[in-house]
């Protein structure tokens, strides 16, 4: 898993329609609204991706693992929605193993960070 933090407005939607156009994984977003934004980027940029999945509708499927579109992982967009998403509340720390203590299947690189 790779984790990347950046700012609002840095261009990490045309990094993950990149990516995705690049490798095939599906890209999971919060709301109808990002799927939209992606899909109207990846269509002005000219990336062909996969078809964005909105988390809740991921929610409803019993064995993800099992479905030909994840079969090569996801993309997670804006991760701090998805979890606002699933809690329904205020959060206020989330906290994230660090590299060095997690096992070999677990490769985490934080392999860029803006601040």
């Amino acid at each position: 898993m790779e984790i990347v933090i950046t700012d609002r407005n840095s261009g990490k939607i045309l990094k993950l329609i990149k990516r995705s156009s690049s490798t095939g994984e599906v890209i999971v977003v919060s709301s109808q609204n990002e799927k939209d934004t992606l899909l109207r980027v990846s269509n002005f940029t000219g990336f062909k991706i996969p078809e964005p999945v909105i988390f809740t509708g991921m929610l409803k499927i019993d064995f993800p693992e099992q479905d030909d579109r994840f079969k090569k992982g996801v993309i997670i967009s804006n991760m701090d929605d998805i979890i606002k998403v699933l809690f329904r509340t205020k959060i206020n720390l989330v906290v994230f193993t660090e590299a060095s203590s997690l096992s070999d299947n677990d490769n985490v690189s934080f392999f860029e960070e803006i601040r």
